[in-house]
């Protein structure tokens, strides 16, 4: 469950149907509590804590991620939304376990950040550290 103060300025879009998301057909397997978050709320865009936040819609996930082609980078790596200024939120399946990211939009490998490994934690750490940790 994510906290609500977490969300207190992230305007939430109206959730997915549970029929209409499982009729989208994924690159990836998005992780359930993505999932989830999806059903309860399709995406949104605002504030988290300092930062910006877009997570775009489930029905717009594979246009973005062809528009970006990324697959051509690693097709492990699946955009969820962006910072609003250059980077881009992605969910990375290279591991055993899916992880949360920030990858620059020119898709460097060395400069991804490892946000957390659910989305409970990737809106715990952009509330509470920013994108690019506490100094």
């Amino acid at each position: 469950m994510i906290k609500k103060e977490y969300l207190e300025e992230f305007e939430k879009n109206a959730g997915i149907e549970p029929e209409n998301l499982n009729s989208l057909k994924f690159t990836i397997e998005i992780p359930q509590d993505y999932l989830e978050f999806l059903k309860e709320f399709n995406g949104g865009e605002g504030d988290v804590g300092e930062e910006y936040l877009v997570l775009h819609k489930a029905e717009e996930l594979n246009e973005i991620n062809t528009d970006y082609e990324i697959a051509e980078f690693d097709p492990k790596i699946f955009i969820i939304g962006s910072n609003g200024s250059g980077e881009l939120i992605a969910i990375d399946t290279r591991k055993n376990s899916p992880i949360y990211i920030l990858i620059p939009s020119i898709f460097e490998y060395d400069a991804i950040i490892e946000l957390a490994s659910d989305v409970n934690g990737l809106f715990k750490r952009i509330f509470t550290e920013g994108y690019f940790g506490t100094e």
